[in-house]
């Protein structure tokens, strides 16, 4: 379960990286907050990342 969170981590990040481009260069971006959740709940269930 671990490896899996760290996985929807790394596409989070890449999402979020994503996202800046878009806001440099004018276009929409999409608006994800699963990164906050996991880590918000990761941190409830004292799960570390």
């Amino acid at each position: 379960m671990l490896d899996m969170l760290k996985e929807v981590i790394k596409g989070c990040n890449a999402m979020e990286k994503e996202q800046m481009e878009h806001e440099r260069f004018g276009y929409e971006a999409t608006n994800s907050n699963l990164k906050n959740y996991i880590y918000s709940r990761c941190r409830d269930e004292k799960i570390r990342l």
